[in-house]
């Protein structure tokens, strides 16, 4: 198994089947939302390709730079990496953004 397939394989296993992810009540995978930054974005390109991510029920990926919404009725997973506090202080953002919104 080369360092591609390893990838993949703890991805798969660590963030798009983790056990916290809510299932349908026969036990399939709920759609999600995948929010990413740059360098995630280029791991998850190198060892995966669109259609597999379409096959873990992840409906769209978003940009964390963007100032896209992220819808508020789907499930997202965050797949960010601990480059600086730039991203800290995003996420923290965009929870404070999403709390007023949803409150509104």
């Amino acid at each position: 198994m080369n360092f591609k397939d390893l990838m993949k394989k703890t991805l798969l296993r660590e963030i798009f089947r983790n056990e916290s992810r809510p299932r349908k009540p026969n036990g399939q995978l709920q759609w999600a939302i995948l929010v990413v930054d740059e360098t995630s974005m280029k791991i998850l390109q190198s060892c995966m390709q669109t259609h597999e991510l379409t096959a873990e029920n992840i409906a769209s990926f978003e940009m964390i730079e963007s100032k896209v919404r992220i819808p508020t009725n789907m499930h997202a997973i965050y797949f960010l990496t601990p480059v600086s506090t730039k991203n800290h202080f995003q996420i923290i953002s965009f929870n404070i953004k999403t709390k007023i919104t949803l409150k509104g």
